[in-house]
């Protein structure tokens, strides 16, 4: 199975140049910050430290805010690249390629970059909560499962399909794949085996999938195409024990154009943004927040990007803060959230 892989080439490259971003964040409300992006961005991950990170497109930076509220950019790598995770310490950031078949690594702070390459594209990338181990989606159907300390493959996955989302249950043990044919299955893996140990399936293909804090529910974002050949788009909430479904709630898109769908999730709220508004009630949000109770979720409530649709979200449930990318002012906005 490995043979198909190539292994790791972990490689410090030259050491990166830092400067500090000469614009100051702005107010926006209560609880709310906003900081202009170098460049427009793509994904963006934030740590229990406080320190987030952004990475954008065409411009060659990552940029980057300190546990202290600094901004400053990193001179990366010409590659666009999504998928990011940080360490709870704020200290590395992993991220995939989207246009290289690779995962760089940056240690912001003795400021060294390290790339592993793959013989096969890949489709996403997670890092355990615990930290111990990667997973990345490959496209040749299969998840490989890697060591984060010494970067050893312990084996992979084989899979029904490209693997189009992925995350780690929270005790670290298991991880639940969107894949199959249709894209509409998910299937549980057992880390240590590789070996699939449960299967079960959405109402329609998966873009993204999210797990609870408690590992109780998933949550998949699925667009079904109807009879009279429009989309209609739901967040799905499943059992992540049984795979049984146990509520849908519809996505209403205003915009015309297909969007891109990002979720947060705490133990008391599910945030989804899209690329195109969301319509709630009167409003149109590019980032919506589902309350939730006993597991179940109750009517959305706009919450931010109101009348415009938004990029990446990342959630830091320590301190409830809310990270969004804002396409259309090329800025990223820190928000409180309940």
């Amino acid at each position: 199975m490995l043979t198909n892989f190539v292994r790791a080439t972990y490689k410090p490259l030259a050491a990166l140049a830092f400067w500090l971003l000469a614009a100051q964040p702005a107010s926006l409300a209560q609880g709310t910050t906003s900081f202009p992006l170098p460049a427009p961005g793509l994904d963006i991950a934030m740590s229990a430290s406080g320190v987030a990170v952004v990475t954008t497109s065409g411009a060659s930076l990552l940029w980057v805010r300190d546990e202290n509220g600094n901004a400053r950019n990193v001179a990366f790598t010409p590659d666009d690249c999504v998928a990011l995770t940080l360490t709870r310490d704020g200290l590395t950031a992993r991220m995939r390629g989207t246009v290289s078949s690779n995962m760089f690594l940056v240690d912001l702070g003795p400021d060294q970059l390290s790339v592993r390459s793959y013989s096969s594209s890949t489709t996403d990338f997670v890092l355990t909560p615990d930290e111990r181990t990667i997973l990345t989606g490959l496209s040749n159907n299969t998840m490989l499962v890697t060591s984060s300390a010494t970067y050893q493959d312990f084996g992979a996955a084989s899979l029904s399909g490209i693997p189009r989302s992925i995350v780690a249950s929270p005790n670290s043990k298991f991880a639940f794949v969107a894949t199959g044919a249709s894209g509409r299955s998910i299937v549980k893996v057992r880390l240590s085996s590789r070996a699939i140990v449960d299967q079960f399936e959405a109402s329609g293909p998966i873009s993204k999938l999210a797990i609870s804090p408690n590992g109780r529910q998933l949550y998949a974002i699925v667009a079904r195409t109807l009879a009279d050949g429009s989309t209609r788009r739901t967040l799905e909430v499943l059992d992540a024990r049984r795979g049984t479904r146990l509520q849908s709630r519809r996505l209403s898109v205003a915009g015309s154009q297909a969007p891109s769908f990002d979720v947060e999730t705490s133990s008391t709220s599910v945030f989804a943004s899209s690329t195109e508004p969301l319509t709630v009630g009167s409003q149109q949000a590019g980032v919506i927040r589902f309350p939730v109770r006993a597991g179940a979720l109750l009517a959305p409530r706009a919450l931010t990007s109101i009348g415009t649709g938004a990029g990446a979200i990342a959630l830091d449930r320590g301190s409830k803060s809310l990270g969004v990318i804002n396409p259309d002012s090329q800025t990223v906005t820190f928000q409180q959230v309940p």
